[in-house]
């Protein structure tokens, strides 16, 4: 049995579902940086380069987030609310966890490049990778 919603609930739901999309292909983007980055072939200036496309996708990820998902209002919903949010909650946390395993990759970078310049890299805090992806 199908659930008919609201004309409103489906454009949310829609939405939700086009911004689901939108996460798939930075996360793709991000799968092909980790398989790279783990498996320790690429050179410093390899991952010089995966470091920028890494904090792009970091930054992709944040406006996606506050810009358009948080955008979508679920609270006034009837028939759709409950998928509607539950799709919301959903895409919120794969960004969550995309946002750690960017910076998981990003430290990863910053240890190996540092190992290979004799650490004349900062030290790989938090506030270190903000500053660095928010550049």
């Amino acid at each position: 049995m199908t659930r008919t919603y609201s004309q409103q609930s489906n454009a949310r739901i829609d939405s939700l579902i086009k911004l689901s999309s939108k996460v798939d292909l930075i996360q793709s983007k991000i799968d092909g940086f980790e398989k790279a980055v783990r498996d320790g072939t690429a050179s410093g200036a390899q991952l010089s380069t995966i470091q920028d496309a890494l904090a792009q996708c970091y930054g992709n990820l944040e406006k996606l987030q506050f810009t358009e998902i948080d955008a979508v209002v679920t609270g006034d919903l009837i028939t759709g609310k409950g998928e509607a949010k539950s799709l919301r909650k959903s895409l919120s946390k794969r960004i969550a966890s995309l946002l750690n395993i960017v910076e998981g990759l990003v430290n990863e970078i910053k240890q190996r490049r540092a190992g290979e310049s004799g650490g004349n890299i900062p030290n790989n805090t938090k506030e270190h990778i903000d500053d660095k992806i928010l550049r």
